[in-house]
């Protein structure tokens, strides 16, 4: 899950990205990681000893996220919109 907060009048670009992953004694590895966007970031691992519970908790995180104004950031969407502008000038035909 890719989260991404951006407001220019505050200078705020930050993303969050959540992921879980079975790890390699049966438990599950919640793997977080933040910062600026264009930076590395910092990243965190949680580890939980069942599914349901890696789950919940990246729920949670998604939660307290939400209310700090980040939102889900869809990738497939981002690159539409930049295959639309490449597309615009094309025969001079403007796409809505």
């Amino acid at each position: 899950m890719y989260l991404t907060k951006i407001a220019p009048e505050l200078t705020q670009f930050r993303f969050y990205r959540m992921s879980i992953l079975r790890g390699p004694f049966a438990n599950w590895r919640i793997g977080r990681e933040f910062g600026r966007i264009g930076d590395g970031g910092q990243s965190f691992t949680d580890w939980s000893d069942t599914e349901n519970a890696s789950k919940d908790a990246l729920l949670f995180v998604h939660a307290e996220n939400q209310a700090r104004a980040y939102v889900r950031h869809d990738r497939r969407r981002r690159y539409f919109l930049r295959a639309q502008r490449r597309n615009k000038g094309i025969m001079g035909l403007k796409s809505f």
